[in-house]
């Protein structure tokens, strides 16, 4: 989520500077008649609008995420090695809800926009979910620490139930 947080922080900056020399521009250029003074003005507006709609889709995804850890079925922490355990502990949480993953640096909505989770196969060790649309289908594993097969029974019959997938325990 901190990586989220200074994505937002460079699109609000940029942002806000485009806007601030739109405006600028608009108010104190007297003489509208040069060409340069209108594509300067042109790209600024255009500028503007991009940076505004990255800035709408960060907050879109900062809520789906919100939306994930609210409503989390499991959550445990990533697998990684090296020097980043120390640094990264908290942005490297995996949440599993019903209405997608949020992982390290993706976030997997289900049941939302015609994608859907259509299965689940749970393994020792691993998770694998396939989801997608009726003809474009994908799978993503997630290594996941060795939990009590309770936790996982009644995660996978909440999935089943809020989803329809089917769960698979090999």
């Amino acid at each position: 989520m901190a990586r989220m947080k200074r994505k937002e922080k460079l699109l609000f900056l940029g942002l806000f500077l485009c806007f601030f020399g739109f405006l600028s521009s608009f108010f104190f250029l007297q003489n509208w008649q040069r060409l340069g003074e209108q594509v300067l003005l042109g790209f600024l507006f255009l500028g503007t609008l991009l940076f505004l709609y990255f800035f709408l889709h960060t907050l879109q995804e900062k809520k789906s995420a919100k939306v994930i850890i609210e409503n989390a079925l499991l959550s445990f922490q990533a697998a990684y090695s090296g020097e980043e355990e120390e640094k990264n502990q908290e942005k490297n949480r995996i949440f599993i809800s019903s209405f997608g993953l949020l992982l390290p640096d993706e976030i997997i909505q289900f049941n939302q926009k015609e994608i859907w989770l259509r299965h689940v196969i749970i393994k020792e060790g691993t998770m694998a979910f396939v989801y997608g649309r009726e003809n474009q289908l994908k799978k993503t594993k997630v290594l996941c620490p060795l939990m009590c097969q309770e936790a996982l029974t009644e995660m996978a019959q909440q999935l089943h139930f809020d989803t329809g997938a089917k769960i698979t325990f090999l």
